[in-house]
């Protein structure tokens, strides 16, 4: 079993992608708050996260694939209900699901591959401060959704103020172990 878990975290982390830079400005236990510099995303939404869920990863990985480039950690995925402030983590109609893939910093609005397939969405992400929870295992609506309060109370006991829905971030390819699996929520906040 042990050579079992070994091979297994070898043969993950050779798949593994490099990952999005920050610097850290706090840190309180699995919360941080952090310091992004900007990045390029390609993202891709669908209304409904069931949908998301069946397309939105493929189709960007054709365009990375198919494009030579290669990704970097993590994946975002967010759910909003539309004309609401605050995210809605239960299914339901008339919702907007994005799934956010990181361009490697190698490239420019201006370098990256222009993508074939026009649900895909490039953008440009402007430097930020984001506070983020991280925890492990299987990311599901109700351990996400508590995270998400645990980060809430946090960020106001801080007296920082939440300026974005949000985001939920996965750091590991699908088959990676869901005991194995780094996850986390993030909010961008205003620091006053």
């Amino acid at each position: 079993m042990k050579v079992l878990l070994t091979f297994l975290l070898f043969i993950g982390s050779a798949f593994g992608s490099p990952e999005l830079s920050y610097s850290v400005i706090q840190k309180d236990g699995s919360i941080e708050l952090r310091q992004y510099e900007s990045f390029i995303t390609a993202s891709v939404s669908f209304d409904g996260q069931e949908e998301l869920e069946e397309k939105g990863f493929n189709i960007l990985a054709d365009y990375i694939f198919g494009n030579n480039i290669s990704m970097t950690s993590p994946v975002f995925t967010e759910g909003d209900d539309i004309g609401m402030t605050s995210p809605v983590f239960t299914g339901g109609q008339n919702k907007l699901w994005t799934m956010t893939f990181v361009m490697p910093s190698r490239y420019t609005m201006e370098t990256l591959p222009k993508p074939v397939n026009k649900s895909i969405v490039i953008s440009e992400v402007a430097p930020k401060v984001m506070a983020t929870i991280r925890f492990n295992g299987k990311r599901t609506q109700e351990r996400t959704g508590s995270f998400e309060k645990e980060l809430r109370s946090w960020i106001a006991a801080q007296g920082l103020f939440i300026v974005s829905s949000a985001l939920y971030a996965g750091h590991n390819p699908p088959w990676t172990l869901p005991v194995f699996r780094r996850n986390e929520v993030l909010f961008e906040v205003e620091v006053q």
